[in-house]
């Protein structure tokens, strides 16, 4: 655990309501899991287009799972793949895996073929389980024939009907009326069906676990190059949930809701909508992607806390029921936005229509994920004086910003460098990437590759990423997020992303990719206009290009190297 040091400046401004230095228990993800079911049995733990499971009812599948995986050879430490979306078998097969000891691997299940082909083998992965939809199915099935043919890892296929995670009449409609939206005939020799998996009871030997073991295998955003595991432990992921879940003093056992449509092969919803709200008996209401309509809805339903990425607040809050007052936000206590910066503007124009603020944190897939956030309801929020702050570190986590160049020098308060993360959910390093370990694994800090500040009141902001960091031809290094900001400020901007774009003169320009509020007008010369004095003329974008809108991943991140690629020279 990370000590208390006079050199902690946010000591001095800890949450009234939190120690830093608190003790914090380790243990394994059953562990958690099997509290959870003891203590809130009969209450709802997941809800999915209207197919609601208690606790009790999920242990059960989670039980048949982990029988039907043991009888397919499946042993402690393993690797097994989950290609799921948000449906009911991704909390059912992970909680399985865990308990048998095998480690669970997270996939994007939009990722392409060739890509999914590479992460297989680089993770060693012996079976992945997946589903029938036509946006899923075809990105795995040839890497697993491909796999099968050539003697590789990846030898068994487990297929989910996604009707089957629909409740009643839902279920039996969707193959009908949604047909198109579904492979059928999948079988084959390696091929097994949720229900052949589910058909050997419910007894299986327990593996014997340790806190430090390899509990999950989670891809990195794979901004540039190939997707890195970061290999997290089960101490990792359980003590992170203490440190998040501490932070929210006003989380009643039992009793939230949060809205799930972050995907849970994320890191952030695997913490903290899944496995925290577990910790508390919470229920997930689970949605199998972003809708601006249904996340309105169910926040309007009774949902009390939101996790999201800024684009989904910015959603919300131009949502026109939401503006009208037809969908109330009031059930919300809690607001969390990670994933990318939260503009200003965003964040105040959702707390117009919420009763709570929005909580900006910071976390990465390799701190499992949370390392700092703003304090709930003390002194920044209404003094104002943390605008764009990514807050202070949770219990027993240190920051540090150390010298680009020279992970080992600390930089005067004040000055920029690269953040630098320790504490106990720090991931154990990169699976199979001993290279890419020593690279991030320094001096016993996580070097996150993030440039940011920290003020005298040990408060941390990021500045940009190292790798998004622009260079002008003169030299000077612009950060697209000190544009950004000011950008986000004119009225008729929704959304914006500043980056560096090829140019066979000067070797790379600055341009502003624009998506402009529904209604709303303003030419290249407008936000040329707009920009000018508010930013250093060596800032300025060279090209301006207005777009429908931004390419996003499917956890909402504006995928700058896309902008990259549609306006490269």
């Amino acid at each position: 655990m990370a000590k208390a040091s006079a050199q902690h400046p946010w000591l001095g401004k800890y949450p009234s309501y939190l120690d830093w230095n608190m003790d914090i228990e380790t243990g394994t993800l059953p562990q958690l899991w099997d509290e959870a079911v003891a203590k809130f049995g009969d209450r709802p733990f997941m809800e999915f287009l209207g197919n609601r499971l208690s606790y009790a009812a999920t242990d059960a599948l989670v039980d048949q799972a982990a029988a039907g995986l043991q009888q397919m050879g499946v042993e402690k430490g393993d690797r097994i793949g989950l290609f799921l979306p948000n449906c009911i078998y991704f909390p059912v097969f992970y909680y399985a895996i865990c308990k048998l000891g095998g480690i669970v691997v997270n996939f994007n299940p939009t990722y392409p073929a060739d890509q999914v082909e590479k992460l297989t083998e680089q993770a060693g992965v012996k079976i992945i389980v997946t589903t029938d939809l036509q946006a899923v199915y075809p990105n795995v099935g040839p890497v697993f024939e491909k796999s099968r043919a050539n003697g590789g890892s990846l030898q068994n296929l487990i297929i989910c009907p996604f009707a089957g995670s629909l409740s009643g009449l839902k279920s039996i409609l969707f193959p009908l009326l949604r047909g198109k939206d579904l492979v059928k005939g999948i079988s084959g020799p390696g091929i097994s069906t949720y229900k052949e998996v589910m058909s050997h009871g419910s007894a299986y030997k327990l593996a014997d676990l340790d806190p430090t073991d390899v509990a999950a295998l989670q891809f990195t955003g794979g901004t540039t190059g190939l997707p890195k595991a970061a290999t997290l432990t089960h101490e990792n992921i359980f003590i992170n949930c203490q440190q998040a879940g501490r932070w929210f003093p006003g989380i009643q056992d039992g009793q939230e809701k949060i809205l799930t449509v972050l995907p849970l092969f994320h890191v952030f919803a695997m913490t903290i909508c899944m496995n925290y709200m577990a910790k508390r008996g919470g229920e997930m209401v689970m949605q199998p992607n972003f809708d601006k309509d249904n996340a309105a809805k169910a926040i309007g339903s009774g949902a009390t806390i939101f996790a999201g990425v800024p684009a989904m607040f910015n959603a919300l809050a131009n949502h026109p029921d939401v503006q009208s007052g037809k969908i109330k936000l009031d059930a919300l206590k809690y607001c969390v936005s990670g994933g990318a910066a939260m503009p200003y503007e965003i964040k105040t124009n959702f707390e117009k229509y919420a009763p709570c603020s929005v909580t900006e944190g910071y976390g990465l897939s390799e701190t499992s994920p949370i390392a700092t956030a703003n304090p709930v309801g003390e002194a920044p929020r209404l003094l104002n004086d943390k605008i764009n702050s990514i807050g202070l570190p949770v219990p027993n986590t240190v920051i540090e910003i150390v010298d680009e160049n020279d992970s080992s020098k600390i930089m005067p308060m004040g000055e920029r460098g690269e953040i630098a993360i320790s504490g106990p959910q720090v991931m154990q390093g990169y699976w199979a990437r001993p290279e890419a370990t020593a690279e991030s694994l320094q001096n016993g800090r996580f070097l996150t590759g993030d440039i940011g500040v920290m003020d005298e009141d040990g408060y941390t902001y990021i500045v940009d990423r190292k790798k998004d960091m622009i260079v002008t031809n003169n030299g000077y290094n612009v950060y697209p997020r000190d544009i950004e900001e000011i950008l986000f400020s004119h009225e008729a901007v929704a959304e914006c992303a500043i980056c560096g774009v090829p140019d066979s003169k000067r070797g790379e320009v600055i341009l502003a990719a624009v998506v402009l509020h529904e209604g709303g007008a303003a030419t290249a010369d407008d936000i040329s206009a707009f920009l000018r004095g508010k930013i250093v003329d060596y800032m300025m974008p060279e090209r301006i290009e207005f777009m429908d809108e931004l390419p996003k991943s499917q956890v909402g991140k504006i995928l700058k190297r896309e902008i990259r690629d549609i306006y490269a020279a």
